[in-house]
């Protein structure tokens, strides 16, 4: 099987020192989920940073575009939800409508609220 390593895009250092400076955000540093591992990857439709484990459990119940902090390039789409989003926007967001961030994310993301802090971040991106 040929090597096409050499055609995949690799991401960029404007977009790789873009991303670690979000990440040194207090709220973005580590997974919003669970709270207790580094963010290693970003959900796109929410906007949020989350964990290794926490990613597995988002694309498993909620279908959601999640995509590796580092490694591939993101597009500019996905980059303006970085900006609009973020752990704290969402974090606010809970605490506002008194959402708990202790249920399930099959059920966190889901829910009435939840579909329409996504359609809005989706539109401001």
């Amino acid at each position: 099987m040929p090597d096409v390593s050499a055609y995949l895009m690799k991401e960029n250092a404007e977009q790789k020192a873009y991303i670690e400076n979000t990440l040194k955000v207090p709220y973005n540093a580590y997974c919003v989920d669970c709270k207790e591992e580094p963010s290693t990857h970003f959900n796109v439709g929410f906007g949020i940073w989350i964990c290794t484990n926490c990613a597995k459990l988002h694309v498993q119940e909620t279908s959601e575009r999640v995509k590796p902090a580092y490694g591939e390039i993101w597009d500019l789409h996905t980059l303006k939800v970085a900006h609009y989003g973020g752990n704290q926007q969402w974090h606010d967001y809970l605490e506002e409508y008194k959402s708990s961030n202790k249920v399930k994310p099959s059920w966190r993301y889901k829910n009435g609220n939840s579909k329409w802090y996504k359609r809005n971040l989706q539109m401001r991106a």
